[in-house]
């Protein structure tokens, strides 16, 4: 079994399945038992629409597991034409490694569970029957570009039993529609484990939004005007943005009262330093401290001349002296 092409989607995206696996001409044509080399049909061989889909309910009509019994699809090879069912297994591996796996069915061996009808006997008197589709056709394939599927309709154009045709449709035009399997919903777990959240713990409250009403005391971050546009700001949009720094930087220092509203104030906290904008005003500020460290040298220098080749000492790092 190749796990590599298997599936367990019930809906057909694309056909790449036409075109993976090994080459033709790339299998190994020397029988050995120690490399076997799984049966590849050719490409030309394999099938591009599949009808039979995991969920589906068939039953196996040719082949040693032949019986009159249904059986759920599970999964398909659609490289091999091979189907898994769930109750046909087989043993795989030996002594405590041996396990068993689904053993894999040919697509042809298969026929379509329609449902039970009820359907005249022998005698004329009518039973509930199981009734299976011995010919399938289809509709045309269209794309669904917003589900990226393909989708076509199924139907059973000959079936045994045989369904009796309605009033005025001819035998061989009669069709019943196989509907598609639906997909099954994922059970979400009810059992508590122990790293779960209790479910009071869940809903207690532990933030509650503060009241951002007052902005002459708190003026939000979002009112706060760029540096370079202070020219076309009024002498009231100053002090306010002034003031809405302060607050800000006494919140970065981890100053601020902790009834100043935390939300206003985040953005400025959690955003990127590594933007372009924040990486050149550092690199202007470095360059300023550099000139300015500069004009403190030449003004050493030119001192030292002065005073006779006596010099002054300066502080280096300007930010840790006067």
């Amino acid at each position: 079994m190749s796990g590599r092409y298997l599936t367990d989607s019930r809906v057909t995206r694309d056909f790449r399945h036409l075109t993976m696996g090994p080459a033709f001409r790339q299998r190994s044509r020397i029988p050995t038992k120690l490399t076997a080399q799984p049966n590849y049909p050719k490409p030309s061989d394999r099938i591009k629409y599949w009808n039979i889909v995991p969920g589906d309910t068939v039953r196996i009509v040719r082949g040693g597991h032949a019986e009159n019994k249904k059986q759920e699809v599970l999964s398909v090879d659609k490289t091999r034409n091979l189907v898994f069912l769930k109750e046909i297994t087989m043993m795989r591996g030996q002594g405590e490694s041996a396990s068993r796996v689904s053993k894999p069915i040919h697509y042809s061996n298969l026929q379509l569970y329609l449902g039970v009808y009820e359907l005249p006997d022998k005698d004329g008197k009518t039973k509930e029957t199981e009734v299976y589709a011995t010919r399938v056709s289809t509709s045309k394939p269209v794309y669904i570009p917003a589900a990226r599927r393909w989708f076509w309709r199924r139907y059973a154009a000959g079936t045994t039993p045989s369904i009796p045709a309605p009033e005025g449709v001819a035998p061989r035009k009669n069709r019943t529609e196989i509907r598609w399997p639906e997909p099954k919903r994922r059970a979400l777990p009810t059992i508590d484990f122990a790293y779960d959240t209790p479910a009071d713990a869940v809903k207690e409250i532990t933030w509650t939004p503060a009241d951002v009403s007052d902005h002459a005391k708190y003026p939000p971050y979002f009112h706060i005007p760029a540096p370079k546009s202070q020219q076309r700001i009024s002498v009231s949009q100053k002090i306010l943005a002034a003031r809405a720094r302060a607050v800000q930087d006494a919140y970065i220092a981890g100053k601020a009262d902790d009834s100043v509203p935390m939300e206003q104030y985040l953005a400025r906290e959690l955003s990127n330093p590594h933007s372009r904008a924040k990486k050149q005003a550092r690199w202007q500020k470095e360059s300023e401290d550099k000139d300015k460290l500069r004009v403190r040298f030449m003004k050493a220098a030119k001192e030292a001349r002065q005073t006779g080749g006596m010099s002054l000492w300066y502080p280096i790092n300007p930010h840790t002296h006067g």
